[in-house]
């Protein structure tokens, strides 16, 4: 039996040390930094007032992670350019307002009668006698400015302007939401963060115990206590604690390259964040009240409301297409066959015209029909999103009932599997319990810690996940950042 068990060992060893080989060259290659400050930096850092210089470091809180983003953060950037091009739709609407000036110039030269008549008179050069079959060619220069405006137009200037306004508060909401989903994301990567910090330092510790065990082992098989297979079965579970320790690092620098880019920032950016472990309180009890906040708060509510708004305006611009239309039009314009120009021969007319469209066949009907059914879009639209919200709420609060039954399970886990391999510790080294026996209350007791770990974070995005649900999130952010800035001082 040891012959088969022994090299299987053997070999299990030599090729977990060979990955571990490797990816501690990873490791080095991308210069991974688990850099968070305790309580007491936290501290220090808040006295000083100013934050220490390192090359490339940038040390940030939750809040204040929050606050770079909604600065950085590429999203955020892309709501303030659709904010501009709502403000100048708006501009674009009001310039039917405002008269139309426009200059033109040309050149002609024809052999038509009339076209010999009207340009010559405009000349002021009509020869007396002229044949008018035979006027032969007429060159003629025109130069001239002309202008128009807009008297009425069944009103729909006036509601393109609404509409246009309502437009740039949608984009305002939308950009609320942004930030919203922003501030999130930036939340829920911090804690993933921190947890993978945490889950490093669980690596760390089984790396510890194992390497203190394989010591112990070693001193009793020179004293011939215990056998071969003993000390490969440590050594295995040695280069697996290590191996653990790589994968949790490279899980912190993902972490940390993730958050980096939903702020903003470059993923190789060195990111040292403060070890805030708790969302603020959000002052919400019970489903029902986070519903009614929800609905009193959610951006996306606000804004079916404006573009409800906006369509009954669209309903009413469709109607105008019914009513006629009346401009006024004014030109002064000069003609010469020399393009030599005199005021003395200037010419000018003023025109008020009335268009009346009778007939389309049609698609003015259509234009209203087709406005008036997204209205009834929009209003299912706004019943979809109340239950969507409702859902949200309910789904974030029955995380952190599951996470806080996974964390009150998880501790007394921690208790338990402490004990049980303090217990078999005492058992393997009496001789009365196998190797195999302690590695698994080892494994246990980093499980439960493992365990503990994530539900205790779990809960914290869960709380941030109501937050969110109920659009709240950003503002208890920046009030805790505005806190911090406080004690900073000036």
């Amino acid at each position: 039996m040891k012959i088969i068990v022994v090299p299987s060992i053997a070999l299990g060893f030599f090729l977990i040390m060979l990955s571990i080989s490797s990816g501690k060259e990873l490791v080095d290659q991308t210069n991974i930094q688990s850099s968070f400050l305790d309580q007491d930096q936290v501290a220090s850092f808040l006295l000083s007032k100013k934050p220490p210089k390192t090359n490339h470091q940038l040390i940030l809180t939750m809040s204040a992670a929050v606050e770079k983003a909604m600065q950085g953060s590429h999203d955020i950037k892309i709501a303030h350019a659709r904010i501009s091009q709502s403000n100048q739709l708006l501009n674009i609407t009001e310039a039917a307002f405002l008269p139309y000036l426009g200059f033109y110039s040309q050149y002609s030269r024809s052999n038509a009668p009339s076209s010999y008549l009207f340009k010559t008179i405009d000349q002021r050069l009509f020869k007396a006698g002229t044949d008018f079959n035979h006027p032969g060619l007429v060159d003629d220069y025109e130069t001239g400015i002309h202008t128009e405006v807009n008297l009425y137009n069944g009103g729909k200037d006036r509601l393109a302007r609404k509409i246009a306004q309502s437009t740039i508060s949608i984009s305002n909401i939308q950009h609320s939401v942004m930030k919203n989903k922003l501030a999130a994301s930036v939340v829920a990567g911090y804690f993933n963060c921190l947890a993978a910090k945490d889950f490093i330092e669980i690596a760390h510790d089984s790396v510890g115990i194992a390497q203190e065990q394989l010591r112990v082992m070693k001193i009793r098989f020179d004293h011939g206590d215990v056998l071969k297979s003993d000390i490969l079965s440590l050594q295995l579970r040695v280069a697996q604690a290590e191996e653990n320790v790589v994968r949790a690092k490279i899980r912190l620098a993902t972490a940390k390259a993730n958050l980096a880019v939903v702020i903003g920032l470059e993923p190789d950016q060195v990111l040292l964040l403060v070890n805030e472990q708790k969302m603020p309180d959000l002052g919400i009890n019970g489903y029902d009240e986070a519903v009614r906040v929800a609905v009193n708060n959610r951006p996306e509510l606000k804004a079916l409301k404006v573009q409800l708004e906006s369509a009954a305006l669209d309903i009413k611009k469709a109607g105008g297409e019914y009513l006629p239309v009346i401009k006024a039009a004014g030109k002064l314009y000069y003609n010469d066959p020399d393009m030599a120009y005199n005021s003395d021969r200037n010419n000018w007319a003023l025109s008020l015209i009335l268009n009346w469209d009778l007939f389309t066949g049609n698609s003015t009907k259509a234009k209203k029909n087709r406005a008036a059914a997204a209205m009834v879009e929009l209003l299912e639209a706004n019943k979809k999103i109340i239950l969507q919200i409702k859902l949200e709420v309910h789904q974030a609060t029955l995380q952190i009932v599951e996470a806080t039954a996974r964390q009150k399970t998880a501790v007394s886990q921690v208790m338990m599997a402490e004990e049980s391999l303090a217990l078999v510790k005492k058992q393997y080294q009496g001789g009365s319990s196998s190797v195999t026996r302690y590695l698994e209350a080892e494994q246990d007791f980093n499980n439960a810690k493992t365990s503990l770990t994530s539900a205790s974070y779990d809960q914290q995005k869960a709380i941030a996940e109501i937050a969110r649900a109920t659009g709240i999130l950003l503002e208890k952010m920046q009030a805790r950042h505005r806190n911090t800035m406080e004690k900073m001082g000036p």
